[in-house]
């Protein structure tokens, strides 16, 4: 019996040993480990959350866009206020009026000398009798501007439009007015040494040019223009167009025309070129 009993207990003994064996094994498996625990919302919360130079740096260069450069703000400021001196004192030499808007404004006999109107607005503009010498006009609209006795002489008229403009008894001594568009214009006054190459002067008149000594006006358009009496010693004509031009009676020399186009033109003789 003592036998039995004594394998009674080693059987109960071992039963016991192997179900906490069972049950540590069931825990062990179905429990994380430690680091994954730990590093799922770690990686969570670092997916979802933006880096800090994204955060900072959009609002900077949103910011960066809208502001505007001190340059191009303190531009229209300056304009202003030569705007109002000019108001005030019906002068404003040396003032910057660049793309200034000028249409229709009255400036009869005003003082615009060395003035900076580039790129300005000075359509059908009263500038009679105004002094522009030295000023830059290049670029500017002055289509139907009157300017009778306007001085202009070293004036830069680069590219401007004048076309239909009044500029009777004007002085463009030594002006600048490459490329500029005169079409329809008529034009008297002096000319001397005033550059005009590559300027359309179709249909223009330029009758009462009685200076024009030492014009440029190679690769000019003149089609159609009527410098009939006009004096034009030691102008350059190079490769001008003066198809149907009239230059009757008009004073150059003998060799002048050589290099321009001469199509239906009449001649200072009164001949007609076919």
């Amino acid at each position: 019996m003592l036998k039995n009993l004594s394998l009674a207990l080693s059987i109960t003994t071992l039963t016991l040993i192997t179900g906490c064996s069972s049950q540590e094994i069931k825990a062990n498996n179905s429990s994380p480990t430690p680091e994954t625990a730990v590093a799922t919302p770690t990686e969570t919360t670092e997916a979802a959350s933006p880096t800090p130079e994204t955060a900072v740096a959009t609002p900077t260069e949103t910011t960066e866009a809208a502001s505007q450069t001190p340059e191009t703000a303190a531009t229209p400021s300056l304009v202003s206020k030569d705007l109002e001196r000019l108001q005030r004192n019906k002068a404003c030499p040396a003032c910057d009026l660049s793309g200034a808007n000028l249409a229709d404004a009255e400036l009869e006999g005003i003082d615009l000398s060395r003035v900076n109107l580039s790129n300005a607005n000075l359509d059908r503009a009263n500038l009679s009798r105004a002094t522009l010498k030295g000023a830059n006009l290049s670029n500017a609209s002055l289509n139907g501007t009157i300017l009778n006795q306007a001085n202009l002489s070293d004036a830069n008229l680069n590219s401007v439009i004048l076309n239909k403009a009044q500029l009777n008894y004007i002085s463009l001594i030594g002006a600048n007015l490459k490329d500029a568009k005169l079409s329809g214009t008529r034009l008297s006054g002096n000319f001397s040494k005033a550059d005009l190459s590559g300027a359309d002067l179709s249909d223009t008149d330029l009758s009462g040019v009685y200076q024009g000594q030492g014009n440029n006006l190679s690769g000019a358009n003149l089609s159609g223009a009527n410098l009939s009496g006009a004096n034009l010693m030691d102008v350059i004509f190079t490769g001008a167009n003066l198809n149907k031009a009239n230059l009757k009676s008009a004073k150059m020399y003998p060799n002048a025309l050589a290099q321009a186009q001469l199509k239906e033109t009449i001649m200072p003789d009164g001949t007609i070129r076919k």
